[in-house]
């Protein structure tokens, strides 16, 4: 079997990205047949006005709006991957509403830069814009639809490929035996294995021609397409869907430095050629998005046993496996007690843990941390423990590997807008307010991530600073401007007090954030009796 990449990032990301928490309410609001909160349960602002719109054209919008599972799209979202897990940014998604011959479709702007929040935006557009875009298909995001999965996979009746029905992994020696389609595709993986990048394709429906474009060498064109995590099961299909959902005659996928241009053939197979990625070619039209032609990390991770089956999102499961019961419901891990981390300090080894909303020295006297504390305050240099404690709580300086784990480990509840995590780690005393990041932030400057309304009180109750500065002398509302965070949150942070006018070390005001950038919407930020 070909070893996909990225595999202990995708790990993290099903760990992390969609919240359980997330899912159950979104999918609660969804049946309940409130599409707007799902999607706010899901962190999508909606900028949508059905009013605006024909009643006919409307009720079908409104249609695809009450089965869309904005938890679902979260869950097939392309990532950035290289360690990270967040969502890929500069990109736009369309979802096609399921009435054919409309004008118009969903757009969902996804986030501008890698440490942007990860809220997404939905609106309805002209079925053209000036963009690039993939269009997503429908068991990405239609519950109605989200049994398709399997089928796009390459997968059987009742089991996808690389599992039997029950989700247990098909033994290597096993693979392709049989005559149905999880067979079928497991041959296919098989082949692209063995580096037979046209016979693979062939045999899941798609006749590639490798003849290279002008300017790229011949024996690279092919070493790009064996190199890339290309999955051709199911692409003529998708294929076919998009170019008939926006009248084309050929659609891209790319894969730097060449394009795979794909035509649809009657037969419902469909034919391939390479030609040089050029970005203005696809501009203002669909390409084929990464949920269809990445090799798709679910099934690697299940085969390999890195995830188990309950924890895929429940539309997913259900699609993969129909003759299995449904999981649990999914729910937010109950947070436990952190561990103590041992440190050298005083030539033993002391035990450092949050306890009670602060890191403690659990090896010495509550005098001992309050006259280090003076003794830091006055310039002098600390050591051991009490050297942890200042790093933990500043943002610089060495941490051992346990409270670097632990970190890491709320660091990506925090990104992916996981609050009620947060809220439980806070009500049992597990984490510490003044706690800041390698970049010096604190949990004010992470509000781009979460739930303003619920933490932003209370954080500011704990006594942080509304102005707290992190390593670049950023406030958390010039942390808010400069990475394109939500607008409510800083106005929040602006009614709460925050300074407008405060310059980073580099002298550089949000103000200078606003013209530089030309962000819409901060306006509030510049008015007369706020500058």
């Amino acid at each position: 079997m070909r070893e996909p990449v990225e595999l202990a990032t995708w790990r993290r990301i099903r760990r992390y990205a969609v919240p359980p928490s997330m899912i159950a309410e979104a999918t609660a609001a969804r049946l309940a047949g409130d599409w707007r909160a799902a999607c706010a349960a899901a962190r999508v602002d909606v900028d949508i006005d059905l009013a605006r719109f024909a009643p006919a054209v409307a009720a079908a919008l409104e249609d695809d709006l009450v089965h869309f599972a904005p938890d679902l799209l979260r869950w097939h979202l392309p990532r950035h991957l290289g360690g990270h897990t967040v969502i890929s940014p500069r990109r736009h998604v369309v979802l096609t509403p399921s009435a054919g011959g409309m004008s118009v479709r969903f757009l969902v702007r996804l986030p501008t830069v890698v440490t942007a929040s990860q809220r997404l935006h939905l609106s309805v557009v002209g079925a053209r814009e000036d963009l690039s875009y993939f269009d997503a298909p429908p068991y990405t995001w239609d519950a109605r639809r989200a049994g398709e999965l399997r089928t796009a996979w390459g997968g059987a009746d009742d089991r996808p490929p690389l599992l039997t029905p029950t989700a247990e992994p098909v033994p290597l020696d096993r693979l392709g035996e049989g005559t149905d389609d999880a067979a079928r595709t497991e041959r296919v993986l098989a082949l692209l294995a063995g580096g037979d990048v046209v016979e693979a394709w062939r045999l899941a429906g798609v006749d590639l021609d490798p003849s290279p474009p002008a300017r790229v060498e011949p024996e690279r064109a092919l070493t790009v397409l064996a190199r890339y995590p290309l999955w051709p099961v199911g692409l003529a299909a998708e294929v076919g869907r998009v170019c008939a959902a926006h009248r084309l005659d050929e659609v891209y996928l790319p894969a730097w430095p060449v394009l795979v241009a794909l035509r649809p053939r009657p037969d419902g197979s469909a034919a391939a050629r390479l030609i040089h990625n050029n970005w203005t070619l696809h501009r203002g039209r669909p390409i084929v998005g990464e949920p269809v032609w990445r090799q798709p990390p679910d099934l690697d991770l299940l085969w390999r046993g890195l995830m188990r089956p309950d924890e895929l999102h429940p539309l997913v499961h259900a699609s993969l496996f129909p003759s299995l019961p449904p999981p649990a419901p999914p729910a937010s891990p109950e947070p436990a007690a952190p561990e103590p981390v041992r440190v050298r300090c005083r030539g033993g080894w002391h035990r450092l843990r949050v306890v009670d909303g602060r890191i403690r020295a659990l090896d010495h006297a509550v005098a001992e941390e309050q006259a280090e504390q003076t003794l830091h305050a006055m310039g002098g240099r600390s050591t051991g423990c009490f050297a942890v404690q200042q790093a933990w709580t500043e943002g610089r300086g060495w941490l051992p590997r346990g409270l670097r784990e632990q970190r890491a480990d709320l660091m990506q509840h925090v990104i992916h807008g996981d609050t009620e995590y947060v809220q439980r780690l806070l009500d049992a005393g597990y984490l510490d307010v003044r706690m800041r990041d390698s970049q010096a932030w604190t949990l004010l400057h992470m509000l781009l991530f979460l739930d303003h309304e619920k933490l932003l009180p209370r954080l500011l109750d704990a006594g942080l600073p509304i102005d707290v500065r992190e390593s670049r002398g950023r406030t958390p509302l010039h942390v808010m401007v400069g990475n394109d965070g939500p607008r409510a949150v800083a106005r929040a942070l602006f009614e709460a007090g925050a300074d407008p006018s405060a310059a980073d070390e580099y002298d550089g005001t949000i103000a200078h954030q606003l013209e530089y950038r030309n962000l819409p919407g901060f306006g509030f930020l510049l008015e007369e009796d706020g500058a």
